[in-house]
């Protein structure tokens, strides 16, 4: 099971659970809160589960919660995050380090735009990097354009995993 599953099963069944990545010596681990209230823990071991004292079966769904984070546990750590892409549309002759590559504006949903001179660093820029859905999105909105089926299959082409984020 994915983290972004996982937060969004946990968070759907009521909006008084929220789901937290833990950072520093609790790196990835994540935090169930019930109304504030740390009621659960799944730690980066991968059957590493802890129920926190707050946890009683009077909070809604707390049998749906215990299951969803049985399976979250029994997923790997490296398996829990979802693949980021970046889409590479070109490359400068003179400098292989410098590109333009489609990034998300966060305007009204999904807006795509290009980008200029995007330096190989700046390619773990939250905005250059897209989920599967978020390519398939891409896609389907160059389709919709002028030439829509040559701007689709260069970005398709141009679909690289995107460098890890350290979490310094």
């Amino acid at each position: 099971m994915k983290y972004n599953e996982f937060k969004k099963a946990v968070e759907g069944l009521s909006k008084h659970y929220e789901v937290k990545n833990r950072s520093g010596i609790f790196q990835d681990s994540v935090l169930i809160e019930f109304k504030g209230k740390a009621v659960g823990t799944v730690h980066n071991g991968t059957f590493d589960m802890q129920i926190m004292d707050g946890f009683s079966l009077s909070i809604p769904y707390s049998k749906k919660l215990y299951m969803l984070m049985a399976e979250f546990s029994m997923t790997p750590v490296a398996e829990r995050k979802e693949h980021r892409w970046n889409v590479i549309i070109g490359r400068d002759v003179d400098d292989v380090e410098v590109m333009a590559a489609y990034r998300k504006s966060g305007f009204n949903g999904f807006d795509f735009q290009t980008s200029d001179c995007v330096q190989l660093d700046d390619l773990k820029d939250d905005n250059l990097q897209f989920t599967d859905e978020e390519c398939d999105l891409l896609i389907k909105e160059l389709k919709r354009l002028p030439d829509g089926d040559r701007l689709a299959k260069i970005a398709k082409l141009g679909k690289v995993p995107a460098p890890e984020v350290d979490d310094d």
